[in-house]
């Protein structure tokens, strides 16, 4: 269900540009890499939260929930509007 993540991070070339971005910092956390400077504390933060969305997001299709489920995420989780403006600006 593609919908609630288009949702959080955006339509389109969104996704592929919240791809590209996540990887970047994997690789820079992973690989032991200097942290650019004008990296910040919240773009980590902010970046990790949407991937961990994903994965609820992820839980949720393998439990089969309802429709309801993914409306309310999409429109009352404060978590989840806030995150979804804040992301958008690193990529």
């Amino acid at each position: 269900m593609a919908q609630p993540f288009e949702a959080l991070v955006g339509q389109g070339d969104a996704i592929e540009r919240w791809c590209k971005r996540v990887k970047e910092l994997r690789n820079n956390i992973g690989h032991g890499d200097p942290v650019p400077l004008h990296q910040s504390a919240a773009e980590l933060y902010e970046m990790s939260e949407s991937a961990y969305w994903l994965f609820v997001l992820n839980l949720l299709v393998e439990a089969k929930a309802p429709h309801a489920v993914y409306h309310h995420l999409m429109t009352m989780s404060r978590r989840f509007l806030f995150l979804s403006k804040q992301v958008r600006q690193y990529y």
